[in-house]
């Protein structure tokens, strides 16, 4: 019996490549990838097995390296300039699933240990250490009939 495989893509970017940010990206625990540094712009593609079954899966992206001087604010408490992690064009099977992604993602971080753990919303951008863990299941075909 052959194994069937559905396919994850999403584009990463750091928005100031020159802050060496550290990204780790896991799938079901297993680290996949790390991007030491985060370049400016990085295509990532994973296949993963599609189970016949229903069976929970879970990616993590993982951000490390980000201090409080990469983050420039004025007088008036405005941020001016920043570093950090987008992910975006979150795709299964080509098929675009920014929204829901980011609905079934937890962001936990403390504000670069400026505060409590939270577990926060996520809109595809990680401005703070900390991990963005998005939860599906296989059959793919399913989570994405249910969740588009």
């Amino acid at each position: 019996m052959s194994m069937s495989t559905a396919q994850f893509r999403c584009e990463i970017s750091n928005t100031n490549p020159a802050i060496p940010l550290i990204l780790t990206i896991r799938i079901n625990n297993i680290p996949i990838e790390t991007l030491s540094p985060v370049p400016a712009r990085y295509q990532f593609e994973h296949n993963f097995e599609d189970t016949a079954e229903l069976q929970q899966h879970q990616i993590e992206f993982e951000l490390s390296g980000k201090l409080l001087e990469h983050t420039k604010i004025d007088a008036h408490g405005n941020i001016v300039s920043d570093a950090v992690v987008v992910i975006k064009n979150k795709e299964f099977e080509s098929v675009m699933v920014d929204v829901p992604f980011d609905q079934h993602t937890q962001y936990r971080h403390n504000f670069n240990d400026n505060g409590q753990e939270i577990i926060d919303e996520f809109f595809g951008i990680m401005g703070c250490n900390g991990t963005a863990c998005f939860k599906f299941t296989t059959p793919i075909y399913v989570w994405l009939l249910e969740n588009l």
